[in-house]
């Protein structure tokens, strides 16, 4: 069933957006991932794992798009790196540096970050975890834009 739908999401994602494969691939488990354009915001999303690559500016681009959300998005003030943390350290799809373990705001979920600011790395279900934790108001807009692609509770 599983494998279904992940088909099915697949054929409508690559349909959809005429994008098709990204030229980037999952820090996490190698694959290559697929990119997802919604409102002129651009994903890369694993259809193995489950994650998601923002660019550094697009979750701010995000938070202006979707209307009913209002929440602080990461910039030079207010992501704070994770030290000794014991997740595994991965690698910056863009430029293959390591990536750091950050918080924003203090707020769970720990993400992934490129030191050379090309973007976030956030694993199945952290983006629904890090939109929830930070968002000022009730994120239904978010939920709506984003659907099956993270977990919202």
């Amino acid at each position: 069933m599983q494998y279904f739908l992940i088909v099915a999401l697949y054929d409508i994602i690559y349909l959809s957006n005429g994008k098709g494969f990204s030229h980037m691939r999952c820090p996490v488990c190698n694959n290559v991932m697929i990119v997802v354009e919604r409102c002129d915001v651009e994903l890369d999303y694993c259809i193995n794992c489950r994650g998601i690559w923002f660019d550094f500016e697009e979750l701010s681009f995000l938070s202006e798009v979707i209307e009913d959300v209002e929440f602080e998005a990461p910039n030079e003030e207010n992501i704070k790196e994770v030290k000794n943390s014991n997740e595994k350290i991965h690698r910056c799809p863009r430029c293959m540096s390591k990536m750091k373990k950050v918080m924003i705001n203090g707020n769970p979920p720990m993400i992934d970050c490129c030191p050379n600011r090309h973007g976030f790395w956030f694993d199945s279900g952290e983006l629904g975890e890090y939109i929830q934790s930070n968002s000022k108001i009730e994120p239904k807009g978010m939920i709506k834009f984003l659907g099956e692609v993270i977990k919202m509770k």
